[in-house]
């Protein structure tokens, strides 16, 4: 049969059922106008015209699916059924709830090494939690968003007393667990989620100036030199560093590249071409979002997910 998960079903019957009742009730009609919808609808037709030239049509149907349909559908019904403060308290609260499951399970593993999916990982010297994945960068990439909603609510509802304690709970359980990682990644990405809260609250020039404070207080001081010049000697990063030159070097190579890139599920047949067996494992994605999107959906699929990035931003 049609390979699927419990996930992926669940959302095609709220979305089944969402779209019922908004059709019995005409409520599809009303709401305010939705900047994102056209934005959205141009990323969805990339994608779907970049499965005509992937090179394994299976995979990437599936992968259009998951990455583009489910998200189009959830936004949909978010867009049905979130309509007052309430409604969004209550989203945030579920999400929070399952972000502090995984987060305490990872610190559980950090204080006992069990559960840990890969045995070198379990020594403590070079410990990284994976929770309930197999990876601990799927950790930092669930727990980050969530962080980052932690100190949002904080920011946003600082007298309620449960939204003080829930999202401080958030964060010094999360911050954490997403230390015990040990994922560059996950910081990076908070340090951009960061930025971009404190651009809304504080203003540009304070965020601007707070950046560069930040930078410069890394250059000067030289436990903050050392510690960006470890980060970068990681072997982690010379790999990243390999995987964004071979993207590159693929999509300059022919007009063809540049313009429809690999195709849904096509870097790794990419890959195959510059990777180093002793050196690195076989990967799905460039690991940086830009060629990712560049590389699944081409030139046009780059440029309509750019104009969402603007449109949500502002």
């Amino acid at each position: 049969g049609l390979p699927t998960t419990f996930l992926e079903l669940s959302i095609l019957v709220v979305a089944g059922i969402t779209g019922w009742n908004a059709w019995q009730t005409r409520s599809f009609r009303r709401g305010s106008p939705d900047p994102l919808r056209w934005p959205a609808t141009a990323l969805l037709v990339a994608g779907t015209a970049a499965l005509a030239w992937s090179p394994d049509k299976l995979a990437a149907a599936g992968l259009w699916r998951a990455y583009l349909v489910e998200p189009a559908l959830l936004y949909a019904v978010a867009r049905f059924a979130l309509r007052e403060e309430r409604d969004y308290r209550r989203v945030g609260g579920a999400l929070l709830s399952s972000a502090m499951a995984v987060a305490l399970l990872a610190v559980w593993q950090q204080s006992t090494g069990s559960g840990i999916a890969e045995p070198h990982w379990v020594p403590l010297a070079q410990r990284r939690v994976t929770a309930h994945y197999t990876s601990p960068n799927a950790v930092g990439l669930y727990l980050g968003p969530m962080v980052a909603l932690a100190a949002g609510l904080l920011l946003s509802r600082p007298r309620r007393w449960q939204t003080l304690a829930g999202g401080s709970a958030g964060l010094i359980i999360g911050l954490a667990a997403i230390t015990f990682t040990r994922s560059a990644g996950t910081w990076l990405g908070l340090l951009a989620a960061a930025l971009t809260i404190a651009w809304f609250t504080l203003g540009r020039v304070r965020t601007a100036g707070l950046a560069a404070l930040a930078i410069a207080a890394t250059l000067l001081f030289p436990i903050g030199r050392q510690r960006l010049a470890a980060e970068l000697a990681d072997p982690a990063w010379a790999n990243r560093r390999v995987l964004w030159r071979g993207s590159i070097a693929y999509l300059t190579a022919r007009p063809k590249n540049f313009l429809l890139g690999a195709g849904i599920h096509g870097f790794g047949p990419v890959q195959d071409g510059f990777r180093d067996p002793r050196k690195m494992e076989p990967l799905l994605y460039p690991h940086t979002i830009a060629l990712n999107i560049w590389m699944e959906y081409g030139l046009a699929g780059m440029a309509a997910a750019a104009w969402l990035g603007v449109t949500a931003v502002r």
